[in-house]
């Protein structure tokens, strides 16, 4: 099963199949060439040393999953780039591409060379051009969010699919949003396929939903008609009047009404969500983003700082002394070591003793109460396990206050939700979800905000052609059909909006 995103791929992966290889058609195309090959993309330092002149920031890729949406064009060299992978995404002979554009690809062809690395969209392009089947050798091939795909990617499943017994293609030209990545609607309706379905019931999208989704839809001049039912549910849709990125109280506060839900943010430029963010993290409310796990801001909640605070968290009520029974409580050390190889020793652990202890702890598998003062130095305040007994606040606080330099800024964050919310929070996937409508494709929430604003180059391509109204319509129709119950539209921030 190859899908165009991480975000299906993650979807179907968490559900009950058994379907035996999952992920997106760069995956496959990586696996088939050895899975040993460094990415040039994660190697521009180098790129940037041997030819200044065209230096790359690393802003858009041609892996969909790693991008800034859009593509952000701050050198000569993005700009050169951005275009020779787009070129070749849509299968345009090089002879044919500006000069400019032909002269850096030949550089880039020597460089990868030369280190004997690939980029991505070589992960596709050797692979139709060597590799006659897919890895694994399957017979059954299902081809997810085919109406993304470049004609560069379409090539090879189609090459690939002349390998397999049956061959399944799924999409919807309706939400094609990559067109800026090479993806071409109408990619997926070429050719005559030997059965053609039109499924026609939304397992997710409710009626409320639906009927302004479609609303949406039916502006798109250039497409596919189809009809599809809603599912067996109202649903809700509301505008939040003067509620928009630049007041996320306001935004958070509207949220509290569905407590337990998993909660959707989305936007169309990954700038526009920094404020809620923001507000987000001076709450204590847990988020994440599950489809784009490399982007720090929108996955703040790293699964090591976490384990750590969770672990001190954990072991805590534990009390010095024999707790009225016949056996010393004792702690498991791998936990202990979680929280204690992180403290700053000066004033907490006696000098040069804090290597000596770690080393002595590792050998045990557990460590009596009584034995844990003699880890601290008298002064550091730490006594009777810390003098915190059941109260997990105070503790936290110190845990916070002491701690390496290092640490203490990403402990920060889950401190805080801990400190406003408990711990349980911590202990629990995020309810929320933040990221820009790219980001989330193939995924879905029970509720769903979604800020209309453009960027001001997005707003200008949507009002200059059809093209771009269609590419513009399709974004929003893809926002609204994230949800599942509730969908809450935000104010505009600004006159450029979808």
């Amino acid at each position: 099963m190859a899908s165009f995103t991480r975000a299906a791929a993650h979807e179907v992966g968490g559900r009950n199949t058994n379907i035996e290889n999952i992920g997106t058609l760069h995956a496959h195309g990586y696996r088939a060439l050895g899975r040993s090959l460094k990415i040039a993309e994660n190697c521009l330092p180098s790129w940037n040393e041997d030819y200044p002149i065209y230096a790359l920031t690393g802003g858009k890729q041609s892996d969909v999953d790693e991008t800034n949406e859009g593509g952000k064009v701050e050198t000569l060299g993005d700009e050169l780039f951005n275009y020779m992978q787009m070129q070749r995404a849509l299968m345009i002979p090089r002879d044919h591409w500006r000069m400019q554009g032909r002269a850096f690809a030949d550089k880039w062809d020597r460089w990868k060379n030369k280190h004997g690395i690939i980029d991505y969209t070589d992960m596709i392009e050797i692979p139709y051009r060597e590799i006659d089947a897919p890895p694994g050798n399957p017979s059954i091939g299902f081809f997810d969010e085919a109406q993304d795909e470049t004609p560069l990617s379409m090539a090879l499943i189609r090459k690939w699919g002349k390998a397999l017994d049956y061959i399944l293609m799924a999409g919807d030209d309706d939400q094609c949003i990559y067109e800026w990545a090479g993806a071409r609607p109408g990619v997926m309706l070429e050719g005559e396929p030997a059965k053609k379905v039109v499924l026609q019931q939304s397992f997710r999208v409710p009626r409320a939903v639906h009927a302004l989704a479609q609303k949406v839809i039916l502006t798109v001049k250039k497409r596919e008609p189809k009809i599809y039912q809603p599912r067996d549910c109202d649903g809700e849709v509301r505008l939040l009047h003067g509620v928009n990125f630049n007041t996320p109280e306001m935004i958070i506060r509207d949220m509290e009404q569905y407590k337990g839900k998993r909660i959707m943010i989305l936007a169309s430029c990954s700038y526009m969500l920094q404020s809620i963010i923001k507000a987000l993290r001076a709450e204590g409310i847990p988020f994440h983003n599950p489809y784009r796990t490399k982007n720090g801001a929108w996955n703040p909640l790293r699964s090591g700082t976490v384990d750590r605070l969770l672990a001190f968290a954990g072991q805590v009520p534990h009390k010095y002394g024999m707790d009225d029974t016949d056996f010393e409580p004792v702690l498991d050390t791998e936990e202990f070591l979680k929280w204690y190889e992180i403290l700053k020793a000066q004033g907490n652990i006696p000098s040069r003793m804090k290597a000596i202890n770690i080393a002595k702890l590792q050998e045990a598998a557990f460590i009596g109460v009584s034995e844990i003062p003699e880890l601290f130095d008298p002064r550091s305040g730490v006594h009777d396990y810390f003098g915190f007994a059941d109260m997990i606040n105070p503790a936290i606080e110190w845990f916070g206050q002491n701690v390496t330099e290092a640490k203490a800024k990403a402990l920060k964050y889950p401190s805080s939700i801990v400190l406003k919310h408990g711990i349980e929070p911590l202990r629990e996937k995020p309810k929320v979800v933040i990221g820009t409508i790219h980001s989330v494709k193939g995924g879905e929430a029970d509720v769903v905000y979604v800020a209309p604003d453009l960027s001001y180059a997005g707003y200008i391509e949507a009002s200059q052609s059809i093209a771009g109204h269609d590419a513009m319509a399709r974004l929003k129709y893809v926002a609204y059909t994230r949800a599942r119950e509730s969908l809450i539209l935000l104010d505009s921030a600004s006159n450029c909006i979808m």
